[in-house]
């Protein structure tokens, strides 16, 4: 769904547009779909603040709007205040909420979440899928989840699929 690998048979659609088909590739950038990695990705070596606006000065938006968008997508996280540190000195579940905010600064179209919850305690858990719960509320995204938990689908889906 993301562009990261090709299809090899059939064919990637999004409300009508080919994404890929074997003969039409929609370039990953181009594609408003977003994914958070278990392993989050974060740019260890920028701020909070700059790792949020990451996406939306990647398409060209000033650094003043995306530092804004980056600040309400943290506070919608939780995060309002933790602009300046880095990642390195996040606990687990504050860096998945720093890339959840990342992931819909942008908004996108399409959100895909790699098992979300895998880099936080157990206590944390459901605080976090609060946080996410919330923020998918607010946000016209198609969210695919994936994980190996059943409680973190359940919490979260409204449509379950098992592989």
């Amino acid at each position: 769904m993301a562009g990261i690998d090709r299809v090899r048979s059939g064919r990637i659609a999004l409300d009508g547009r080919v994404l890929d088909d074997g003969t039409t590739f929609v370039e990953p950038q181009d594609r408003r779909c977003v994914v958070v990695f278990q392993d989050l990705r974060l740019f260890p070596t920028m701020s909070v603040l700059d790792n949020v606006a990451y996406g939306p000065r990647s398409h060209g938006a000033p650094r003043a709007d995306a530092h804004t968008r980056a600040r309400e997508a943290l506070a919608k996280v939780g995060l309002a205040g933790f602009e300046g540190r880095r990642p390195d000195g996040l606990s687990g579940g504050e860096r998945q909420r720093v890339a959840i905010a990342r992931a819909v600064v942008t908004n996108p179209a399409v959100l895909l979440l790699d098992e979300p919850f895998a880099s936080v305690d157990a206590d944390s858990r459901p605080g976090l899928r609060e946080v996410l719960r919330g923020v998918l509320t607010g946000s016209e995204a198609r969210t695919v989840i994936v994980s190996h938990d059943p409680s973190d689908i359940a919490d979260l889906a409204a449509t379950v699929v098992r592989l």
